[in-house]
């Protein structure tokens, strides 16, 4: 197991995990300061990047959301390595062992897998117990330790009921006695088969939510930073926006040939959304103007449905939609940093739906 997964994980993504943490090292051995400095302070400044950690709220935020981050990249790696035919025996030998076993195994696997966060939050323990920082940097080796002991628990859990995975508590949606429409055949999936891309990308919007509104809390006008957060939370879905158009084009492309207007095949993938978006919106609600929230809803449709739109013009190559993506996101942000966040909505609906009904069926690159 360790073979298989710990080793492979490192052989596949060693050299970025090289890079990220050889970076940290340099900053904080190498880095001079300017003039004459005591030798004191130049390891206050060497250590800056942990000392924030351990004291800053904000980067305590940002160490989470790479630690959630590089706990999904496992987790895919994990999902593609049992799904290769060559490495079926695993189903068969590990789950002839104890689950206590199974459990074990799969938490030294994946503590094998998480080195590198581990030695980090640790160093922490070390700067932050110098410095007098003791709450956050026990809680992060906490973190770590629960994020370790999560994914041998879905490990576990994974191969257990790989048979029943079809069956799974969530599927029971699609059997409930109401009529589900077809533009919303994506999010159920996605509660199906995606409950781990779903969860991730609930927290880091949840935190990006929580960390402008703090960090803008003495603005005495809250539309700029609501907006902003509206435009963070929409980039935070990306990922989501794209595999939704892959799935519509995959399994439901049927729809091209149905006798909708196009201005409903246009606008029916925004039930989706308003389905994923829903802990967003109700958070909106409960904490702000209820009319002023229903414009900001307005607002990430748009957005949304313009993303969506640039699908059918790039095709489904990932490389070629983030360049269009990044240059959406930076003119939005223009637009809203200099007061003309109202020309959003109009522009992000008019040219959305024109990019639409010239590229919608013209452009199919998934077999």
């Amino acid at each position: 197991m360790i073979k298989i997964f710990s080793n492979g994980f490192y052989r596949q993504n060693g050299a970025t995990i090289l890079f990220v943490f050889s970076t940290i090292l340099i900053y904080c051995f190498y880095i001079n300061t300017l003039g004459d400095v005591e030798l004191k302070e130049v390891t206050k400044w060497n250590l800056a990047i942990t000392i924030a950690v351990v004291s800053n709220p904000l980067m305590v935020g940002m160490f989470i959301i790479a630690t959630l981050i590089y706990a999904f990249k496992v987790w895919q790696y994990f999902i593609k390595q049992i799904q290769l035919p060559a490495n079926e025996f695993i189903f068969y030998s590990v789950n002839a062992a104890s689950k206590r076993t199974q459990f074990i195994a799969w938490f030294v696997v994946h503590f094998k897998i998480m080195i590198p966060l581990w030695l980090y939050s640790l160093f922490s323990i070390i700067i932050g117990f110098s410095y007098q920082f003791y709450v956050i940097p026990i809680a992060l080796n906490l973190f770590v330790l629960f994020i370790n002991q999560m994914l041998a628990c879905l490990s576990f859990r994974k191969l257990n009921k790989f048979k029943e995975e079809r069956n799974s508590r969530i599927g029971y949606i699609f059997n409930l006695p109401f009529k589900k429409g077809i533009h919303t055949l994506y999010f159920l999936n996605l509660l199906d088969r995606g409950k781990i891309a779903f969860v991730l990308t609930k927290v880091i919007s949840i935190v990006i939510s929580v960390v402008v509104i703090n960090l803008f809390e003495n603005e005495t006008d809250i539309k700029r930073p609501l907006l902003m957060v509206v435009l963070l939370i929409v980039s935070s879905h990306i990922i989501i926006i794209f595999n939704e158009h892959t799935f519509n084009e995959r399994y439901l492309y049927f729809i091209h040939n149905l006798p909708f207007p196009l201005w409903l095949k246009w606008l029916g993938p925004s039930t989706n959304y308003l389905f994923i978006l829903l802990p967003e919106i109700a958070w909106l609600i409960i904490n702000f103007n209820a009319v002023y929230s229903i414009q900001l809803i307005i607002v990430g449709l748009s957005m949304i449905l313009f993303l969506r739109a640039l699908m059918y013009y790039t095709g489904s190559v990932m490389k070629r939609y983030l360049i269009w993506f990044f240059l959406f996101f930076n003119l939005s942000f223009l637009l809203i940093i200099y007061n003309f966040y109202y020309l959003i909505p109009p522009v992000a609906f008019l040219a959305g739906f024109m990019i639409f009904k010239q590229s919608y069926g013209k452009n199919k690159s998934i077999d």
